[in-house]
Formats: structure tokens, C-alpha cells, sequence
């Protein structure tokens, strides 16, 4: 009876270890590069299919600035969100909100790309902007 138990024991902890490795391999291949203001001007090396999520605070977003979508390579735009800033009833301004890009990397022979995102004025000018280099490796 006790050796049962022990083979019983031992395929639970091998189906266990298998399970654990198979989703560590799944997100492996599903990785997400998260990305902030203090990597602009950066590259980076991403896994094929990797998705890539940049959010970006939009201070002046009462202001009528935004961000927009400038010059990208090697990269499919997924989503793009803008979220207001939580503010208390009854005042006006002082918020900050954020906006979040998601992209993923296209194709199979991509190896290299880039993401510009560009802080615009009311007026379409650019204030300044947001730029990373994306490799495949």
C-alpha cells in the first residue's frame, strides 16, 4: 500500500512540475515590455509577439495637449486609451492623466523598429516627444 501511495505521490508531483513548466513557458512567449517616460530615447530587445505598453502622463490634458501617434516601424498600433485624472467634486484642473499604447511586434522577419509618440498642442505642435528602438532577439 505504501509504495501505491508513493508512485501516486510522485505522478502528482511530476504532473504539478509539468503544469508549472508549461506556464512558465506561456509567459515566456507572452511577455509584456512595459515602458514609462524614463525610457525614452532607449531600445530595447523584445521576444517576437512580445506586446509592448507604453503610458505616458498627459499633464496638460485640460489644456487641449495630447499625445499622438508619430512614426513607428516593426510595430502594430493594438490600443491606445487616454484616462482622466481622478479628481474630488466641485474642483477644477490640477489632475494629471495618463495615456496607454499598447503594441505588439509584427511580422515574422521584423528585427528592428521603432515607436515615436509626440506631445501635440492644441494647435498640432509638437512639444516634445517620446521615442524607443525595438530589436527582435
Amino acid at each position: 500500500m505504501k509504495t501505491r501511495l508513493s508512485l501516486v505521490a510522485t505522478g502528482v508531483v511530476a504532473a504539478a512540475a509539468l503544469v508549472t513548466a508549461s506556464l512558465a513557458l506561456a509567459g515566456a512567449n507572452a511577455a509584456t515590455l512595459h515602458l514609462t517616460a524614463k525610457d525614452n530615447n532607449k531600445s530595447f530587445t523584445v521576444h517576437r509577439h512580445c506586446a509592448i505598453v507604453i503610458t505616458l502622463r498627459n499633464p496638460g490634458w485640460d489644456g487641449g495637449y495630447h499625445w499622438t501617434r508619430g512614426y513607428s516601424s516593426g510595430v502594430k498600433l493594438v490600443s491606445h486609451r487616454y484616462i482622466a485624472p481622478k479628481q474630488k467634486p466641485g474642483t477644477v484642473g490640477g489632475g494629471v492623466g495618463k495615456d496607454i499604447w499598447r503594441f505588439t511586434v509584427v511580422g515574422p522577419t521584423m528585427t528592428e523598429g521603432e515607436i515615436q509618440l509626440r506631445y501635440v498642442s492644441p494647435a498640432r505642435k509638437v512639444d516634445h516627444k517620446f521615442v524607443v528602438g525595438i530589436r527582435v532577439g
